[in-house]
């Protein structure tokens, strides 16, 4: 049985390293935006408190957020469906937010060296580009721990500030290490539970007041991108709201359904107007790709062409527009 059980944790753990590589690159949610850190690590930026959108430029950068310390108590611990997970958040607790020293030690396995579930990088490395608007999580899967974990990054006060629990500077720097008390990691052994169920439980204890949507779309966002890059992010974002959708009923289900119906109006529509442009691009790559005895003398001119001016280019520094051949190779072949 133990047998079983392990390799069981191994192939779940193995998911929600895939799941990490998918999801981690993806942008464009308002309350929070990712970063992958290797193969077992994302960093999770939460902002404070619901703002309006902010600019592309600023995302995982700098944010022009105030923040704002305090949050009212959530309800106790209410009894979650049996077939689904209970997507409500964490309720405060009265001690801690934290999982205790002891807890730790018994779930690492190691409670006779007195270790505990520290990650795999030191506080003071995020710690430094901390923000005040903004809180720094880390979500990693560690193949030691054979179980997700949460850890704050920065601003550890204003989250212990929202118990009614009295921790001294001290006491914030030995927990700071300290993985969060979540249901969503809590239940990952026993319960059918997603990267993004993780997600959504951090972002509604964070963000003031907590959202009814913590994947809401920031829409602005992919009006800064270029068209390509813009089908791209939408076609991304579109994958990972289709998935929330198909894995559990959440209270967030209509509001997500929304989102990703408007995205895909947008996406069709953008690819609708690159699509007259894409087969002469296509017939142009296929082009470069014949070899030169099997071009006919017009063809071979403009390859020849390209070549020469990209050689002034490179001896003489001449400056020649990008696209200027492309262009011109694409009229040839009408």
């Amino acid at each position: 049985m133990d047998v079983l059980t392990t390799e069981y944790d191994k192939r779940k753990l193995q998911l929600l390293l895939k799941d990490l590589l998918k999801i981690g690159c993806i942008k464009g949610f308002r309350f929070f935006s990712m970063y992958l850190r290797g193969r077992e690590e994302l960093l999770l930026k939460v902002q404070n408190e619901q703002v309006t959108s902010h600019p592309i430029t600023q995302r995982f950068v700098e944010d022009d957020v105030s923040s704002q310390h305090g949050r009212e108590n959530q309800n106790e611990f209410g009894k979650e469906p049996n077939n689904s997970h209970d997507d409500k958040p964490l309720p405060r607790p009265y001690d801690s937010m934290m999982l205790s020293k002891n807890t730790q030690r018994n779930l690492s396995g190691f409670h006779f060296l007195d270790i505990g579930l520290p990650p795999a990088s030191p506080c003071e490395t995020d710690a430094a580009n901390a923000e005040y608007s903004s809180t720094l999580f880390l979500i990693a899967a560690y193949a030691r721990y054979k179980n997700p974990y949460v850890w704050v990054r920065s601003n550890h006060h204003r989250l212990i500030s929202f118990t009614e629990c009295h921790t001294s500077q001290d006491e914030v720097y030995q927990i700071q290490d300290s993985p969060l008390k979540l249901k969503s990691t809590t239940n990952w052994r026993h319960k059918e539970i997603k990267l993004w169920h993780i997600i959504a439980e951090v972002v509604r204890i964070n963000v003031i007041p907590s959202p009814r949507n913590p994947f809401e779309v920031d829409h602005t966002y992919f009006d800064e991108l270029s068209p390509e890059d813009y089908i791209l992010a939408t076609g991304a974002m579109i994958f990972l709201l289709q998935r929330i959708l198909l894995h559990g009923d959440h209270s967030y289900q209509t509001k997500v359904s929304q989102d990703l119906n408007e995205l895909m109006l947008k996406h069709m529509k953008m690819v609708q107007m690159l699509a007259p442009e894409m087969p002469r691009f296509e017939r142009f790559h296929q082009q470069q790709q014949t070899p030169i005895h099997q071009q006919n003398p017009t063809q071979q001119q403009t390859q020849q062409q390209v070549k020469l001016n990209q050689q002034q280019v490179q001896q003489k520094r001449v400056f020649v527009p990008p696209l200027q051949y492309s262009y011109e190779a694409a009229a040839q072949m009408n």
